[in-house]
């Protein structure tokens, strides 16, 4: 009698064992991330910094001019794009056709010869490393053209009537001069139009300094907020006042602006981003940001190593092109509008003219980072003998040593880390693990 066989088995696990090695996997993906530096014990601070939340700030007729910048732009960059610096790397910057290149945080110039961390890799780090202060658990490729907002750079407009009008405004004058510590004598420096469209966010951050010897004109935007927050140049820092208001209509769908008064280890404050309302703040000592606007909604995907922009059409719209490619269009009510600017703060007009004159007081890349190389070694960070790290990794350690990014403690997810991103940092070993966790949890 012959024996009836057995039905072949399917090739692969069992439903059982398939489940126990995403389990396992999931658990090798965990530890390995939640062994990256964190802030465990962040500070906050005794008295909370100054900020001042306003209504009504311009008057129709100034609204209506300010309404015209919007449509007077022929394309929105994305701050990318925002390369300024004369040094603007620390060694890390590579040839563009390097593998090193392949490197998630690594990014183009604007010739696209080379690549090197962006402006604000502090940014960007934070951000795809923990999913934001939503902890949203977003593949890299989601997560990129969420935080690449638009940005048009309005110098000229500095001195239009309206922002002029702005700056004499005598309720606005008291409320600047008391976030910049008394100090009245204000150096307009910059004015921005900031477009968000639909499912993008600002992740949290602080303001670019200004430093007398060190500006973002000289070194990289990221080491100049490392110079900041490590106290090492605090003889030498320069108060700001930001302003930032809003001019999109008031429909609340997200993107609320949202800091830290009480520091980085206090709780976040948030203030709805309603039409002709403003907050004004230092920023380059109070972390802030922008919620998800219209979180339910997804990006096109951009790449950050590509060109992109908001593009002007003849009919008015707004097409979004990346790389050369049409990928969606918008109108101008589909847009988060911020109108932001800001200005460095003197204590008289003396000392707004010796900041024109400071040439022979500038300081050079290699005696900030040897000044910043020694503290690492007295904190511990760095053993005496320890050799400095290569640029990239220096980078890297310099930003979890310095700049305190939080989480955020209500929203936080498990370790507070964007588990989509494993296959992107994981060691290679690693890799295959972080990729089964993805496959299982991250669309």
């Amino acid at each position: 009698m012959t024996k009836a066989r057995a039905a072949p088995r399917e090739e692969g696990l069992e439903p059982a064992k398939l489940l126990l090695a995403v389990v396992l996997a999931a658990l090798s993906v965990v530890m390995y991330i939640g062994r990256v530096p964190g802030h465990d014990h962040l500070p906050v601070r005794e008295t909370p910094f100054e900020y001042h939340y306003m209504n009504g700030l311009f008057s129709e007729e100034t609204l209506a001019k300010l309404d015209s910048l919007i449509e007077e732009q022929k394309s929105f960059k994305t701050a990318v794009a925002d390369q300024t610096a004369e040094v603007d790397n620390i060694g890390e910057a590579l040839p563009i056709d390097h593998p090193g290149c392949g490197h998630p945080l690594m990014t183009p110039d604007l010739n696209f010869s080379r690549c090197m961390l962006p402006s604000r890799v502090d940014i960007a780090r934070h951000f795809l490393s923990t999913g934001g202060p939503g902890s949203f658990q977003e593949r890299y490729e989601s997560s990129v053209p969420r935080l690449m907002s638009f940005i048009a750079y309005l110098f000229k407009e500095l001195d239009s009537p309206a922002i002029r009008s702005l700056f004499d405004d005598p309720q606005y004058v008291a409320k600047a001069t008391d976030v910049c510590r008394g100090r009245s004598v204000f150096d307009p420096i910059q004015l921005n139009l900031i477009v968000m469209v639909p499912g993008q966010e600002l992740p949290m951050h602080f303001d670019v300094p200004w430093l007398w010897g060190a500006t973002r004109f000289a070194l990289p935007q990221w080491l100049l907020v490392v110079m900041e927050q490590s106290q090492l140049w605090a003889d030498r820092s320069v108060p700001q006042i930001q302003g930032v208001s809003w001019l999109h209509d008031s429909k609340e769908e997200g993107g609320e602006f949202f800091f830290y008064p009480d520091g980085p280890g206090g709780d976040a404050v948030a203030v709805p981003s309603r039409r002709n309302s403003a907050i004004v703040l230092d920023g380059c000592r109070a972390i802030h940001g922008v919620r998800r606007f219209k979180p339910g909604h997804s990006v096109p995907p951009m790449d950050h190593k590509e060109p992109n922009e908001l593009r002007r059409t003849a009919s008015g719209e707004w097409d979004l092109v990346a790389n050369g490619e049409t990928l969606r269009s918008y109108n101008t009510s589909d847009f988060r509008i911020s109108l932001v600017w800001r200005a460095r703060c003197f204590t008289d007009e003396a000392e707004k003219a010796r900041w024109a004159t400071q040439e022979a007081n500038e300081l050079k890349l290699p005696a900030v980072l040897d000044k910043l190389d020694a503290d690492l070694r007295k904190r511990g960070v760095l053993a005496p003998n320890q050799p400095r790290p290569e640029p990239l990794d220096f980078a890297t350690m310099l930003l979890s040593t310095y700049v305190p990014y939080p989480n955020d403690p209500i929203t936080v997810g498990i370790l507070g880390r964007n588990l989509c991103m494993a296959p992107r940092i994981l060691p290679a070993w690693l890799r295959p693990a972080g990729q089964a966790v993805v496959d299982l949890l991250c669309q």
